[in-house]
């Protein structure tokens, strides 16, 4: 699907058919005039033909705005969200004489997930399938609530891309159910908690991977403590990760392009903006902006030569946002369990303008004479806040 608004060109899911029609669409964008080009779509794997066609049809300009699961893209389109999985429900009896259960319809995926499930089977692990692959148990049934009766499900993606992980994997999560995980290399990335999911990295891994299986099962004191999140609550680093989509990629979308769009008029020649530093005598203070992830308005803080590291920064942050009475984006998107009344604190800083990869997982001061040092090459400095 083309969408087109004020020169703003978005193609949704452009490229996962590229039948005539979508070809010719893409064809006539570099004939009219698009100042912004977006590339929407809820899936992570692009082959060198399908680029290179994007590439060619786009005038070869390439593409402004990535869209897709990765969370190295412009704007993340995930499969997780607080309002459609309830990931905090509660986990029920296992009473299925199974140790597994298997929703796999797609029996031509680019991976070894069927490998992998033949693999665990000849491992004597039971498995009850009720997809169209390998299929042993008949009806329809409700897959959460079937699930929920199982110690292990096979969350088995049909592609093992970085960041790729879909309903397979959450509801699993909901269901109470230890995943068991063929998919991205990162799906650790992914767990609510250290322990929490099995990670079949490699067909070589099924016979260990069957052996932890076993005797998790066999032993419920281990069992239940690769489930503690569900009472204790996920880690951090998984609320985190969520709580990026208590607002909508869509929205996302329009924050991205209004920061892009301020940025290019902050930089014209007739913009009049405060004074980034200010010096009296052997004192600068420094104009830093600082918004919580989420959220366009940028709030000022400063902070003074004389303390000018990155505890100072994170204590101005918050006090800036206490004295605000700043609710965070996620309060009520989350589940009541953890809301944490009033209560949050700072979990990232980060530059604005980095990945959603680099923000949660690579970014990180080295130290008070990094981020000094980042202050004096980037005057009036931009911040991001993941708050927790």
């Amino acid at each position: 699907m083309v969408l087109r608004r004020s020169g703003i060109l978005v193609l949704w899911d452009a490229i996962l058919d590229l039948t005539p029609l979508k070809r010719l669409m893409l064809h006539l964008v570099h004939l009219t005039k698009v100042e912004l080009l977006v590339c929407f779509g809820q899936w992570n794997h692009l082959t060198t033909m399908q680029r290179t066609i994007l590439h060619r049809h786009d005038g070869g300009r390439g593409y402004n705005i990535i869209m897709t699961t990765s969370l190295s893209s412009d704007v993340p389109v995930g499969y997780f969200s607080w309002a459609e999985y309830d990931i905090m429900a509660p986990v029920q009896p296992k009473t299925e004489k199974a140790l597994a259960a298997a929703f796999i319809s797609n029996c031509g995926a680019r991976n070894f997930r069927l490998q992998a499930l033949e693999g665990l089977e000849k491992a004597k692990i039971t498995i009850d399938s009720y997809g169209g692959c390998h299929r042993n148990r008949d009806g329809r049934v409700d897959k959460v609530e079937t699930l929920k009766r199982y110690k292990f499900s096979l969350a088995f993606e049909n592609s093992n891309e970085e960041d790729y992980v879909t309903e397979k994997f959450f509801q699993s999560l909901v269901a109470g159910t230890i995943p068991v995980v063929v998919g991205p290399p990162n799906i650790q990335d992914f767990a609510p908690a250290p322990g929490s999911i099995l990670h079949i990295k490699e067909l070589e891994d099924v016979q260990s991977v069957a052996k932890s299986m076993n005797y998790l099962a066999e032993n419920p004191d281990a069992y239940n403590h690769s489930l503690r999140w569900k009472y204790e609550g996920p880690s951090d680093s998984f609320k985190a990760l969520v709580d990026m989509a208590a607002v909508h990629s869509s929205c996302r979308l329009c924050i991205h392009l209004a920061t892009m769009i301020r940025d290019k008029e902050e930089r014209s020649p007739g913009f009049k903006k405060r004074p980034c530093k200010c010096t009296r005598g052997s004192e600068t203070v420094h104009h830093i902006y600082i918004r919580e992830r989420g959220r366009f308005q940028m709030e000022s803080i400063f902070l003074r030569s004389g303390n000018l590291t990155l505890s100072a920064l994170e204590s101005e942050v918050l006090k800036k946002f206490k004295s605000m009475k700043h609710v965070p984006i996620w309060k009520q998107e989350r589940p009541e369990s953890l809301r944490r009344g009033d209560d949050y604190k700072v979990y990232r800083i980060y530059p604005v303008g980095m990945t959603q990869r680099q923000a949660l997982y690579t970014f990180k001061f080295n130290g008070d004479a990094d981020f000094q040092n980042h202050l004096e090459i980037n005057p009036c400095a931009k911040f991001e806040v993941i708050l927790v």
